[in-house]
C-alpha cells in the first residue's frame, strides 16, 4: 500500500469528516533519536537509524498533520501519526490499517 493509499485509509477510518479537505504533502527523513513520543518509538524497529515521513498538512484552520512513517526507502509502512497543533492525537501501526483494507476488499 502506498503512503497516499494508507493516508486515505486512515482518514476514512478515523477522520472521515476531513477526507475531502485540501491537504499539502511533503517528504522528510529524520533520525529515530528525534522521535519524542514513546508510543511511536514502539512501532519503529530499533535497527532503523532513520525513518522517512510522508507528511500531510491540512490547509485549513484545524492545523492537523498526518505523518505516514516508513523505512528510509519508503518500501515498508510502519505507522501513521496524527498531530494537532504539534500535539500527538493518535498513533496506529500501519499493519492495522493495511489488514483492515485487505479484509474490506474481500
Amino acid at each position: 500500500m502506498t503512503a497516499i493509499e494508507l493516508f486515505k485509509q486512515y482518514m476514512n477510518q478515523y477522520w472521515s469528516e476531513l477526507v475531502h479537505e485540501d491537504w499539502l504533502v511533503d517528504v522528510i527523513t529524520v533520525r529515530r533519536t528525534f522521535i519524542v513520543h514513546d508510543k511511536l518509538k514502539e512501532l519503529i524497529p530499533e535497527d532503523l537509524e532513520q525513518i522517512r515521513c510522508v507528511v500531510f498538512f491540512s490547509s485549513d484552520e484545524q492545523r492537523l498533520e498526518v505523518n505516514v512513517i516508513q523505512d528510509t526507502r519508503g518500501h515498508k509502512n510502519l505507522a501513521i501519526v496524527c498531530l494537532k497543533e504539534g500535539t500527538l492525537v493518535h498513533t496506529v501501526a500501519a499493519e492495522t490499517l493495511e489488514t483492515t483494507n485487505e479484509r474490506d476488499a474481500t
